[in-house]
């Protein structure tokens, strides 16, 4: 009988130390229960743009960030960021 040797992935196990978990753990466990400064992003008037992690932190919840499709061209055109909704 040959015994096979399985290598377990553990980036994802909750009881291992902060610095072996996979860095969307990692995120997860910095960000204030999932928190982070999504509420800022969201405030923010000038392209209400949800900055870096706070992004994956939404996708968390389930939340995505949508640009105005109907003005995207014209934005484009004139160089500007997206109109985030």
């Amino acid at each position: 009988m040959t015994s096979v040797q399985q290598k377990i992935d553990r980036s994802r196990d909750l009881s291992q130390p902060l610095e072996r978990l996979g860095p969307d753990e990692t995120l997860k466990a910095n960000s204030d229960q999932l928190r982070g400064t999504i509420a800022a992003g969201l405030a923010e008037e000038l392209t209400a743009a949800v900055p870096g992690d706070d992004i994956k932190l939404m996708k968390f919840h389930g939340l995505y960030q949508q640009d105005d499709r109907d003005i995207r061209d014209e934005r484009r055109r004139q160089k500007l960021e997206p109109a985030y909704t």
